[in-house]
């Protein structure tokens, strides 16, 4: 086999360089050359008449200064100067800067015409006498409306009474009750602490438990309880010696709180001064709602649904509480039995309905699960009272 012979590739020839070009000349700068002034063809005619725009400058107002016809006959009141503001002066301002602080603008002016609107009411209807503030001619054109309004005014007023002032009035009804009503307290300092101890836990339970109640025991054989305003509790010693336990004691107390809870003292002192024309007599003597007060407490007896009102703040109480919701059944069922119903019963709804509506209140699994019955540890507790009871007898 021949071996391949291959011929030899000639080299290819350089190429041959490209000679650089010549750099141009650079060329002169021209001189700066003045610009002829070209004077404006036509320069004063822009304005052919430069004065006579406004051929009667003073003529737009004819009677400038003209005063007007009737001046200061009527001032402008507060309610025209807040509509002029709300509704000619700030529109054209939102629309001249549309800025969100007219926002505050409008509310403040808005709240200023309001307190301008109830300071009005108010002084139209002041509840103060008429006599004091009117001469004589006034009095019958606004009597048929202060008539209308003023009981309702002193309704709000008499049942929207702080806590404190409720306490404060309460203080002068249990100076009443001990110097025109006898009443007479237990001095017992025992007892008293244990009946005090109750009601304490049942009031920090209720739904008032900041106001500062008072529970005083009564040195009286009645089978009788009540409350007066401001968180005053009264018990009679002759319920204490007819209670079996201390499940049923707590039962009468947390009624009595459901009473002050629900303030159906001022509602009923309220209704009955209004009743008995004693509105302006009671603004100028306080002493008059005091003695009323005293009289819905002690003599007179509660609605129908203030009852039952109180029987269910009071068994919720009692439950909160952690006593045996059969003990407030119990205390009635014991009472309905004696052969005198006891003041405090005689009232609608009747004892008997009252215990078929707590009854249906309580769960049957959960009517004797609580502390409170254990009798022989409740007649330990007030044995100087029994022991005191045998010995009179």
């Amino acid at each position: 086999m021949l071996p391949l012979v291959f011929p030899k590739v000639p080299k290819v020839p350089k190429l041959p360089k490209v000679p650089k070009l010549p750099k141009l000349p650079t060329l002169p700068t021209p001189p700066n050359l003045p610009t002829p002034h070209t004077p404006h063809p036509t320069p004063h005619t822009l304005h052919p008449t430069p004065h006579t725009l406004h051929p009667t400058p003073y003529t737009l107002n004819p009677t400038p200064h003209t005063p007007h016809p009737t001046p200061n006959t009527q001032h402008p009141t507060p309610y025209t100067l807040v509509y002029n503001a709300m509704f000619n002066i700030l529109p054209g301002l939102y629309r001249r800067y549309r800025r969100r602080s007219l926002y505050f603008i409008v509310a403040a002016i808005a709240t200023f015409a309001t307190v301008l609107a109830i300071a009005k009411i108010t002084l139209a209807f002041d509840i103060t006498p008429v006599a004091s503030r009117h001469p004589v001619e006034t009095q019958t054109k606004n009597s048929d409306w202060q008539d209308l309004m003023r009981p309702q005014i002193e309704r709000i007023q008499f049942l929207t009474m702080s806590d404190r002032q409720e306490v404060a009035m309460g203080r002068q009804i249990n100076e009443e009750l001990i110097q025109y009503n006898g009443l007479e307290f237990y001095n017992d300092s025992q007892i008293n602490q244990y009946i005090k101890g109750i009601g304490r836990q049942l009031a920090g339970n209720s739904d008032r438990p900041n106001l500062p109640y008072t529970f005083q025991i009564v040195d009286n054989d009645e089978i009788n309880a009540f409350a007066t305003i401001g968180g005053f509790v009264y018990i009679y010693t002759g319920l204490l010696r007819v209670a079996d336990n201390e499940a049923q004691v707590a039962g009468v107390l947390a009624h009595e709180i459901g009473h002050i809870v629900a303030k159906h003292g001022l509602k009923k002192a309220e209704r009955l001064i209004v009743e008995r024309g004693l509105r302006e007599a009671s603004q100028k003597d306080p002493n008059i709602a005091v003695r009323i007060s005293a009289e819905v407490a002690l003599k007179l007896s509660r609605s129908r649904g203030q009852e039952r009102e109180a029987d269910r703040l009071g068994m919720e109480t009692l439950i909160r509480t952690g006593y045996a919701p059969a003990g407030a059944v119990q205390m009635l069922q014991k009472l309905i039995m004696t052969d005198e119903v006891p003041s405090f019963l005689r009232s609608h709804p009747a004892p008997a309905d009252r215990i078929a509506e707590l009854e249906e209140a309580i769960e049957p699994s959960e009517r004797n699960v609580g502390k409170g019955l254990d009798s022989a540890a409740y007649k330990a507790r007030i044995q100087r009272l029994l022991a005191s009871d045998d010995d009179e007898n």
